[in-house]
């Protein structure tokens, strides 16, 4: 009784665990490009493309150094522009939040950013853009 009451329980926490990382993210993220901080401060802009998709939401993924976000613009294919907020400094392995995109799913054009590589640290960042569908 005591094996079967177990194999339930688990059972329950597995459905419970399976359905809370569906509803946090019920799309895949898809590879959108990625820039590199090649001097001390630098801005790039990221082509995505009416090609690609509509995105309900994008995320930047920061990998080998840190870098300093001064500002982060998301030009949509209709001609408007969306600037969003993101904290001073993320380390490598580090992550925006989920960023949510003004209105319906949005065709993202490009996302342009002006950021630096962090004071005292001379590997070259390398930031990563995903958008979720």
């Amino acid at each position: 009784m005591r094996k079967a009451l177990q194999v339930i329980l688990a059972a329950l926490l597995l459905t419970i665990f399976g359905q809370t990382l569906y509803a946090q993210n019920n799309g895949r993220w898809v590879y959108l490009g990625e820039s590199n901080v090649d001097g001390n401060t630098d801005h790039d802009k990221i082509k995505i493309g009416r090609d690609d998709g509509r995105f309900r939401a994008i995320q930047i993924r920061v990998e080998r150094a840190p870098i300093e976000f001064y500002r982060v613009v998301v030009h949509y294919g209709n001609g408007a522009d969306e600037e969003i907020a993101i904290r001073n400094r993320i380390n490598p392995g580090g992550r925006t939040r989920v960023i949510d995109l003004r209105g319906r799913d949005r065709v993202i054009e490009s996302v342009e950013v002006w950021y630096a590589r962090a004071k005292y640290d001379s590997a070259k960042p390398k930031l990563r853009l995903f958008g979720l569908p």
